[in-house]
């Protein structure tokens, strides 16, 4: 792709190129640490809630079940989202192909070799739809944060409304004094 911004031609063929630079430190490392702390924040919370009034001896099988339905959870939110992502994709891909194919059409042939190799592809149709894809991706991850975003407010909503726990309950929650261990 580099050679692609030195000719001034992104991916698409349709845009100027864009000098595009990050870094780990300064782009991913702080977001990574505030989603950290967040989580941090909610799960302790979450499992004091979740086995908050069970007995000593059904405080193992809650924490089993929150612990199951949270990976259920996990891969049914990603299941979710990553067919909403493709979909949109796909959409968005066969909505933009034939402008992105005429554009491409009027190319100098010597850009269209060179974008040819850059996405290894033989065809021009495997080039259109290359191109039509990369320009799409956007649209699909965009679509897919936002049905996302929809069930985290959905789930607040949820447990703002149904959950009665308060939070000087959880602060007492635990095991009796003097329960023998071994």
């Amino acid at each position: 792709m580099e050679a692609l911004a030195t000719r001034g031609i992104t991916a698409s063929g349709l845009y100027p190129a864009a000098d595009v630079s990050g870094s780990y430190l300064t782009d991913l490392l702080p977001f990574i640490l505030l989603m950290s702390f967040g989580m941090g924040l909610t799960f302790v919370p979450l499992t004091l809630t979740a086995v908050h009034h069970l007995r000593n001896e059904d405080s193992g099988i809650g924490s089993g079940v929150l612990n199951t339905m949270q990976q259920i959870g996990g891969a049914l939110g990603l299941a979710i989202l990553g067919t909403v992502a493709s979909h949109a994709t796909t959409t968005h891909t066969e909505q933009i192909a034939p402008g992105v194919a005429n554009g491409l059409q009027q190319a100098d042939p010597s850009v269209l070799d060179g974008l040819m190799s850059a996405f290894g592809v033989g065809s021009f149709q495997d080039l259109v739809g290359q191109v039509s894809y990369l320009g799409s991706f956007t649209q699909g991850a965009t679509a897919a944060f936002m049905v996302g975003v929809f069930l985290m407010l959905a789930g607040s909503a949820v447990v703002w409304a149904f959950l009665d726990v308060k939070h000087e309950e959880l602060a007492t929650d635990g095991p009796a004094e003097g329960v023998h261990v071994g």
